[in-house]
Formats: structure tokens, sequence, C-alpha cells
């Protein structure tokens, strides 16, 4: 439950240190709608959906819409949709081409999912100095998943869900929940059990980290299984691997995480990360436990590898060392600076 909540807070902590971040970058006078909301409306569409077939099996996939209304000015937004983790799993969640801030410059969708609680939470803002929205139209499309027969609801969390103006200001609105019908005949679904495991708990930025695990029992598709990994830095899964035979391997290029270390604004970051899988037609998902890595933003370093992989030493036992054949390494440099 920690977990979920350091996610969550992450997501909409972003979001604003974006909008900020926009405005250190345009430093000139917000746009100000002098228009009154009225009436603006966040909504669930369709407000009602009846999915599966009488006699089929489940699970059944279905997606919604989350649309608002009438809104004014509309710069950062975010929602917050819970549901049944006994009877739904929320699965993806993304923007189609036609959204309300297509065509603008914005960070784009974040989102976090948590089947154990059973919520998911959307959010997404414009960068820059631009006016907000005004009109009507799609925040973002959610997918989920019925795994057991009868009506839910989809509702907001009214405190977690909220539209935000140019300036930061939260914009009056109403709420409209959902709810979807689920019917077929239920399978029942198995427990299952999801690996982590690093070659290193600490390494220095730029330098590659073997991840690895497993899942048991096997998989339905032993070799075609999604691994989601997380950090709880990103919101999102910051990679998303295959199975092969239920497991799983990634080689984590740290690299990737300047930004991270910029934005936190340290030289040293504890990195907690998991897996998570969604689980199939006969095994419920499952999340790892934590493994902690901790990782330190290097001065310059050389490092010095084989350039044959498969070498180990240079020469053999039973000869000189003047006769040992030539060997080739790769010099690798870290961090560098106007070199």
């Amino acid at each position: 439950m920690e977990k979920a909540k350091t996610k969550k807070i992450m997501l909409t902590s972003l979001i604003t240190l974006t909008f900020l971040v926009s405005l250190l970058t345009f430093p000139s006078t917000l746009y100000v709608s002098k228009a009154t909301p009225n009436g603006t409306v966040v909504k669930i569409v369709p407000a009602s959906q009846t999915v599966g077939t009488l006699g089929e099996p489940l699970p059944v996939d279905f997606s919604i819409n989350v649309a608002v209304e009438d809104v004014t000015n509309l710069y950062n937004w975010q929602v917050h949709i819970e549901f049944d983790p006994n009877a739904i799993e929320a699965l993806n969640a993304s923007t189609p081409p036609d959204h309300i801030f297509a065509g603008q410059p914005q960070l784009g969708l974040l989102f976090h999912i948590n089947n154990t609680a059973g919520y998911i939470e959307c959010g997404n803002t414009l960068l820059g100095l631009v006016p907000g929205v005004t009109g009507s139209g799609i925040l973002c499309t959610i997918e989920f998943r019925g795994v057991k027969n009868g009506t839910y609801t989809l509702s907001f969390h009214e405190t977690e869900t909220f539209l935000q103006d140019s300036e930061l200001s939260d914009i009056p609105s109403t709420t409209e929940d959902g709810s979807v019908t689920i019917q077929g005949n239920e399978v029942t679904r198995d427990p299952s059990t999801i690996t982590i495991q690093v070659n290193t708990t600490k390494a220095y930025l730029g330098e590659t980290i073997h991840i690895n695990g497993s899942i048991t029992p096997t998989p339905v598709e032993p070799n075609n299984t999604d691994v989601k990994l997380y950090h709880q830095y990103q919101t999102t899964a910051f990679a998303v691997v295959k199975t092969q035979n239920g497991k799983y391997e990634y080689e984590w290029d740290t690299s990737t995480l300047e930004d991270t270390f910029e934005t936190q604004g340290k030289t040293v970051l504890d990195f907690t990360v998991w897996a998570e899988w969604d689980g199939d037609s006969q095994y419920l998902g499952d999340e790892s436990e934590n493994v902690t890595v901790t990782i330190t933003l290097a001065f310059t370093k050389l490092k010095v590898d084989y350039a044959d992989e498969t070498h180990r030493w240079i020469g053999e036992d039973d000869i000189f060392v003047t006769e040992a054949a030539p060997c080739t390494f790769n010099v690798t440099v870290f961090n560098v600076t106007n070199l």
C-alpha cells in the first residue's frame, strides 16, 4: 500500500513540476480566461455498458473514454477512477488522436494502475505559456478486463480528480460515474508469483544492471507474456519485456536516468525496483518484492573491457607470455565534459 501511495504522489507532483518548469522556460504573462466555467462535467463514456457473452468464458476486455464537457481554459487535469478489484482489472490508458489536448504542446499522458487497491490514475498537462483549451473532448481512453459476473461501478475519487486552468487554479466541475455489467462463465484463476533479482545493488550512472526473474506457475503463453518493470521515480513502466519459458531478462541502461538525477538534485539515489504482470486466463497477476539499487552520479570514469566478450584471460598456461596472441580491448569513458 505504501508503494501505491508513493507512485500516486509522484504522478501529481510530476505534472505540477512540469508546469512550473515551463513557466521558468517562458517567463512572460500568463493567459487568463475571463470566462466563468458553467456546468463543466467530467464523465465516463459510455455511462453504462454490458460486456461479455452468456455461455462464453471470462475474462472479457472492454474500454471507456473519460470526457470533459464545457470546460474553459483547461491546462492541467487528473482523474482517479476506482473499481472493484475482485471483478475488474485495469490494463492500460492512452489518448486517442482527437483527445482534448491534440496538437498542443503537452507533457503526454501519465498513468498509474493499482489492481490490488482497485484504481487507475491518469493525468496530462500543457507546456509553456499557451492558452488553455476551451470546449469539450476526450481526456483519455482506459482499457479494463472483466473477470467476474455482475454490475459494477466505475467511480471518480472526488479529491483526486481535478481540472486546472493556466494559473493552476482549480476549475469547478462535477463528475458522472459509469457502470459496467459483466456476463459470461467465470473461470477460477490460481494465484501466481513473480520474482525479481539484480546482478548488483550498487552502480554508477551509465553502467548497465542485469535484471531477471520468473513467473510461477508458468503463464499460459510462456514465451510471450509481458513483464513490466518499475521504479518509484517514474509512474509508468520503464521497461516491458517478454518472457521466455516463464522467465524474463532485461539489461537496464542507467544512463537513461540522467533526467531523474537532475530533477532530484542529488548525486546518489536509491531506486526501488519491482516487476509486475497482469495475469492471464488461468493465473492472477502479481507484483514482485522490491529490490533497492543505489546509483551514484560518478565523476569521469574509464572502463576497460575485452573487445571479445568471450575472452577471460590473455595467453595459455603452457606458453610463454611473449608467445601470447594479441588481445583487443574496448575503453569506454563515462560522464565526460568538453573532451
